[in-house]
């Protein structure tokens, strides 16, 4: 889909209508990339499974050019919230709210400690850092290596998520919103984990 989005965006027009269809497609592929944030999750399998349907639909000018584009999703995986199997993890954007999220905003949303909070991750930041436990993700899902996806921080997650949040028009008042709504949701989750 996104070498489709780039194509149709490149194809002959003005240099003005270029950088506007420019503008569509890499909205068209940082929402794909955000929804991905909100539903997709670590299996045994895969790093990173799409754990909901999504259609997409693009639409195109006259002129053959990117005008906008629709999604559609369905089927989400809602058990997955209040538990998950054995080395596995939740949604991805759980873990970037965990290991992102300031210490003011933390407070705000009336996050646990980060101890406790890692406790539904299921490792600790007292355990080695992320370089030392790349390795293991390939032998076995360790406590530690469940907090990542392919490598990557969640902490930086954090910080792709909230750009793009951004990129796609979002408002601070709106991102503040959606994140309350997930502290809120990862807080009775957490309750019930620690209880």
């Amino acid at each position: 889909l996104s070498s489709l989005v780039r194509l149709a965006a490149s194809a002959a027009m003005s240099s003005a209508a270029a950088a506007a269809a420019g503008i569509i497609a890499g909205r068209v592929l940082e929402a794909g990339l955000l929804l991905e944030a909100f539903g997709n999750a670590r299996t045994v399998r895969n790093s990173n499974s799409s754990r909901f349907g999504k259609w997409q639909t693009l639409h195109f000018s006259a002129s053959g050019r990117v005008a906008g584009c629709s999604i559609a999703h369905f089927l989400l995986e809602t058990s997955r919230v209040s538990s998950h199997p054995a080395g596995e993890r939740n949604y991805h954007i759980f873990y970037q709210l965990l290991g992102g999220a300031s210490a003011k905003q933390r407070a705000a949303w009336r996050l646990k400690p980060q101890a406790e909070a890692h406790a539904y991750a299921r490792w600790t930041p007292a355990e080695p850092p992320l370089k030392q436990q790349r390795g293991a993700m390939a032998k076995e899902a360790t406590p530690q290596a469940e907090a990542y996806v392919g490598g990557k921080d969640d902490a930086a997650g954090w910080v792709e998520t909230c750009s793009r949040l951004t990129a796609l028009g979002f408002s601070d008042a709106q991102r503040e919103a959606a994140f309350t709504v997930l502290a809120a949701v990862l807080a009775a989750v957490l309750a019930a984990v620690l209880a």
